[in-house]
């Protein structure tokens, strides 16, 4: 049987003895010397511990991955502070996220609504010279970049970022008078948001 196996091997030009178990199939005991057969498995368990290796490292970095970009974030907003600058960097098809607490409260006006008011504002909507008009004066407004969309944020919801907007910066204020033409604009602002974002 060996002397068989040794032929066919020579006639296939097989001289590696490591490839000799592929001949050899299902013809009996093996007949090899069992240091063959054990360099054959350590070969096999060093590439089976390997790719286990590998696959565990790729699960980490997607896990971590995941973790850092669904993670949210937790931004200080000032009443008296026109555009604020958080450290979000947003990214092109994410989808933003927030949410300010109810019991979070601001003023646009201390000396007309000395309690303050909501990150949704009040039921009056704003001039052409706030930072957002025709919505509610003292809402939470946010931008994209420095000179990007400004969109209306309130309380809580949620955008869609656009591919021209990746990599930018997500800016927060409130909706008031940016240019003080309808009295002291955000000089006489007081309080503050917590603004959770993922």
């Amino acid at each position: 049987m060996i002397s068989h196996i040794l032929q066919l091997q020579a006639k296939l030009g097989i001289n590696n003895p490591l490839n000799l178990p592929l001949l050899w199939g299902n013809m009996g005991e093996c007949p090899y010397p069992s240091s063959i057969v054990n360099r054959q498995l350590k070969f096999l368990n060093v590439t089976l511990i390997w790719k286990m290796l590998c696959m565990i490292l790729f699960t980490i970095g997607f896990l971590l991955t995941t973790f850092t970009t669904i993670r949210a974030e937790t931004t200080v907003v000032h009443a008296s502070v026109v555009w604020e600058m958080t450290d979000i960097v947003v990214q092109e098809n994410m989808t933003l996220s927030w949410k300010v607490e109810k019991d979070d409260l601001w003023s646009f006006n201390p000396r007309l609504l000395p309690d303050g008011h909501t990150a949704d504002g009040i039921p009056v909507n704003a001039l052409k010279d706030y930072v957002l008009p025709d919505q509610p004066i003292g809402m939470l407004i946010g931008r994209i970049g420095d000179c990007g969309r400004i969109f209306p944020m309130g309380a809580s919801g949620s955008i869609r970022i656009l591919p021209s907007e990746d990599g930018e910066f997500l800016y927060l204020t409130m909706n008031d008078d940016v240019i003080g033409l309808y009295g002291k604009g955000f000089k006489d602002n007081e309080g503050e948001l917590i603004v959770k974002t993922n």
